[in-house]
Parts: structure tokens; C-alpha cells; sequence
């Protein structure tokens, strides 16, 4: 049977649009619905079921035009997301739904609303999802700094699209948008923005609620910790910390890296509201945990004793952050920790101090100098510590 012109005419604009190959090798069939059911399938299944309500799923010959169409501007849509206007992109899945649907107007405000949520929604996840397999492809086969710059910076540039559609309204503020904001909150950390870092990091909460992932969880409690700590809100961080703490707690192991790092952050946040008790308990309890169950020397143990010395400081107690900070310097080997020469010397610059805030002058001087000493050979003249050093040193003169 020779092709009607409506299944060759579908064919060729689907073709043209991307969803069906070349029809060198390949005969379009005879049929515009049947042409149109199988560029349906081409879409995720959630704009099968976008399709599915506008009654485009299977359609009738009478409606494979407008079946195939929507197909076409869906694709449109998808690789067309990351370089319109972004109010001008919304307006044009809006357009998409509006001509797809059975009669002019005949989708109401609040239908139109659920439906471009869930277009844009999928479209997100379906572009996130080739931008990261991109990336990985990047990384296995093209090491240039180049490319994996512009893969980064087009999931970059993504997921603050994803974030914004969602404070909108017109993307689901769920925990895939959460995530989103997660890494969008440590992006601005590190430029620094702390500001909008924090306010990424309340998105992040606020949409992940519900996450059923403790991990996710954990993420979105300690990024809120942090950021609170960065813009010196040390109520809320407390409140964060409180909460992450719980967390970790419940679910995670004594000696587990993260519950360590986040029971860290909450003693300095205590210290810092003044909750000194508490803070001292948990300082201590972490320096427990790290010489029972993590070991001497660890990295864990190092820091945790330069936290317990800090508090300690704060609430009087020097004659004992002394002796803290003896024992930290007195159990480290360079050879089983990851310990730089500059922060071994920064080790020995708070020791130094520690003794002189315990009124021991003469040792203060004594230790002063020979660290002083170590960082002039190991770090140089010119280094800060060394600096810091010289002028204690000079003090004493």
C-alpha cells in the first residue's frame, strides 16, 4: 500500500525534528497515528502520561499531527532548557500544552499548572541525567581540563535553573530539587558567597523534609550547620547541629568520619553560644571516642584534641589545654598521620600560647623559640606562622 501523505508528512517533520533516524535504511509506515504512537514512545514515561491527558498517547488519525507536534516541541524543549530565557522557556511549554490540547482553551488554569510541573519536571531529571553520563564519558576518555570545565559548567548552570524553576513554583520543590540546592550551597561556599550558600542550604532542608534517604538527610542538616557557622548565626547553627547530631547518632557508627566532623562543628558552635557545659562533655566524649575506637595517632585524634584544648581555653580551664596540647603534639608521627609541616607548627604556635595563658611565661618563651626555629628551616622567612612566631617571640623581649 503506497504511503499517505500524512504518514509521510509526520515522518519527515519527526525526522527533522530529531526523533526518528535517517529513512534511508528505514520505511515509515503507512499509517499517521501509527507514526505518532511511535513517537510517543520516544518520550520518558512521564511525558507519555503528559501525552496520555491530552489524549495524545493514542490518538485518533484526526489528532496524530497534534500528537507528533507535541513530541517534537517536548524534545525542543529539552535541548533548548539551558539556553532561553528562562521565564521565555516556561512561557513556550506552556504554549506546547495549550496547542495540544483536544479544543482551543480548554485547559484551565490549575490543569495547566499540574501538567507544566510535571514537563518541566521530567525535563530536568532527563537532562541531568545526559549531562552526568557526559560527564563521566568525559572523564574515561577526554582528561582536558577544557571539557570537563564546560560539562561542570553546564550542570552547574542546570541545577541553578532546576533550584530557580523550583522556588517559582513552576518545578516540584521535592528532594530531587533539594539535592540540587545541596550542591549549589557548596558551590557558593567555596567562591565565597555565604549568604546565598545559607540560602541555598534552607532550600535544601525545607524541599528535602520527606527525603526517606538518611544520608541525603545528614547532608542537608550538617550543609545548614556549616552554612549558619560561615554568616556567624550561632543560634540556628545550634539548632542545626542539634539536629544533625541526632542524626548521626541514630544512625551512624561512634567512630564514622561524618558523625566525628559534625559533633566537631556542634562543640564549637556550643562554645561560641556560650553553652560551655555541654560543649566541654561532648569534647570530651569525642576525644574518647577517637583514642577507644579510632586510635592513636589518627587524624581524628589530632583534631579532636585541638577542639578539646580550645574549649578547655574558653572556660578557664588552661593549666589542662595545656597539657592537651602537649600530648597531641607528643603522639604525632608524620609517618601514620597526614599532618603538613604547617599545621604541625601552627600545633606548636597554640601550645606556645597555651603556656603563656597558663602564666607560664618562661616556657611560653622557651617553646615560642623553638618553633620559631622549625618554621624558619621547614616553611621559610617569609611564611605567616613564621611571622606570628617572631612577633611572640619578640614579645618577650
Amino acid at each position: 500500500m503506497p504511503h499517505t501523505p500524512t504518514a509521510t508528512h509526520l515522518s519527515n517533520l519527526l525526522e527533522f525534528g530529531g526523533v526518528f533516524p535517517s529513512r534511508r535504511n528505514h520505511r515509515p509506515p503507512t499509517h499517521p497515528e501509527t507514526v505518532a504512537r511511535r513517537a510517543i514512545k520516544v518520550l520518558t514515561p512521564e511525558l507519555q502520561d503528559v501525552a496520555e491527558s491530552l489524549g495524545l498517547r493514542r490518538p485518533s488519525r484526526a489528532r496524530a499531527h497534534a500528537s507528533a507536534l507535541l513530541v517534537v516541541r517536548f524534545i525542543n524543549l529539552g535541548r533548548r532548557l539551558l539556553a532561553d530565557d528562562l521565564h521565555g522557556w516556561v512561557a513556550s511549554v506552556d504554549r506546547a500544552l495549550r496547542n495540544a490540547a483536544p479544543q482551543r482553551g480548554s485547559l484551565d488554569e490549575e490543569r495547566l499548572d499540574a501538567l507544566r510541573q510535571q514537563v518541566i519536571d521530567s525535563l530536568l531529571v532527563s537532562l541531568a541525567g545526559s549531562l552526568d553520563i557526559s560527564f563521566d564519558l568525559l572523564i574515561g576518555i577526554d582528561h582536558s581540563e577544557t571539557s570537563c570545565e564546560i560539562a561542570s559548567n553546564a550542570r552547574l548552570a542546570l541545577s541553578e535553573r532546576w533550584v530557580t524553576l523550583a522556588e517559582e513554583g513552576v518545578a516540584s520543590g521535592n528532594s530531587l530539587a533539594a539535592v540540587e540546592a545541596l550542591d549549589l550551597s557548596r558551590t557558593a561556599d567555596a567562591l565565597p558567597n555565604v549568604r546565598l550558600a545559607l540560602h541555598y542550604a534552607l532550600l535544601a532542608r525545607k524541599w528535602g523534609a520527606d527525603d526517606p534517604d538518611i544520608d541525603n538527610q545528614l547532608s542537608y542538616q550538617s550543609r545548614l550547620l556549616d552554612a549558619n557557622c560561615r554568616v556567624g548565626a550561632w543560634k540556628k547553627a545550634a539548632k542545626a547541629g542539634r539536629k544533625a547530631s541526632e542524626l548521626a547518632a541514630d544512625f551512624l557508627e561512634t567512630d564514622d568520619p561524618r558523625r566525628l566532623t559534625i559533633d566537631c562543628v556542634y562543640t564549637r558552635v556550643l562554645t561560641e553560644c556560650g553553652r560551655h557545659d555541654k560543649a566541654l562533655a561532648l569534647a570530651r566524649a569525642i576525644v574518647w571516642t577517637c583514642e577507644s575506637e579510632v586510635g592513636i595517632p589518627s587524624r581524628a585524634a589530632w583534631e579532636a584534641y585541638d577542639l578539646l584544648a580550645h574549649v578547655l581555653d574558653v572556660v578557664g580551664e588552661s593549666d589542662e589545654a595545656v597539657v592537651v596540647r602537649l600530648h597531641r603534639l607528643e603522639t604525632h608521627s608524620e609517618g601514620l598521620i597526614d599532618v603538613s609541616p604547617r599545621e604541625l607548627i601552627g600545633a606548636g604556635l597554640d601550645l606556645a600560647g597555651a603556656y603563656l595563658r597558663a602564666g607560664d611565661g618562661a616556657t611560653a618563651e622557651s617553646s615560642a623559640r623553638e618553633w620559631l626555629k622549625c618554621s624558619e628551616s621547614r616553611l621559610g622567612p617569609g611564611e605567616h606562622l613564621t611571622h606570628l612566631l617572631r612577633g611572640l617571640v619578640s614579645s618577650f623581649d
